[in-house]
């Protein structure tokens, strides 16, 4: 019976080596299949990591922001305050010029000149006219003035305030 398998151990050793080789290669389709698996389940963490942290980032710089323009409302809104009290002082002082005038008009309308000469030291009623009307000028200026003042410095600390936040 040896003989008779001795004919036939090529065909054994063929059929032998080609069921090792098959179990080599379904051995190697599973472990790379395993390892496909396990670089899909890491590549879907770092995926879900890289998200996260983007959308922490995101909420971040939102918050930055709000915060900024928070800053900024308050800056603006504390120049506006600062503002209307220069306007109001420069209204007052203002009005209190105005009343100075007046009575300096008044007083030179009532009085005759004492003086000897009408040289150019009288102050007659077209200097105090126009001294008049460049206060009024001034006050309207300086009203102007410190509405532009306000909106350049409120402009100003929005754009720190968000440069900042970035």
């Amino acid at each position: 019976m040896i003989a008779a398998l001795k004919a036939y151990a090529w065909l054994i050793a063929t059929v032998a080596a080609a069921a090792v080789a098959a179990g080599c290669f379904a051995a190697g389709y599973h472990v790379r299949s395993l390892s496909a698996e396990r670089d899909a389940a890491k590549v879907a963490a770092a995926q879900s990591s890289a998200q996260a942290t983007a959308q922490a980032r995101a909420r971040s710089i939102e918050t930055q922001l709000a915060a900024a323009q928070e800053k900024a409302d308050h800056d603006y809104q504390a120049l506006i305050q600062a503002t209307d009290a220069r306007v109001a002082t420069l209204a007052d002082t203002a009005q209190r010029l105005q009343r100075r005038l007046s009575a300096a008009q008044r007083a030179s309308t009532a009085a005759p000149h004492s003086s000897a000469s009408s040289g150019s030291d009288d102050a007659g009623t077209d200097w105090i006219g126009g001294f008049a009307t460049c206060a009024a000028d001034y006050g309207k200026l300086a009203t102007d003035d410190a509405r532009r003042a306000d909106k350049v410095n409120g402009l100003q600390g929005y754009i720190k305030g968000v440069l900042q936040a970035q």
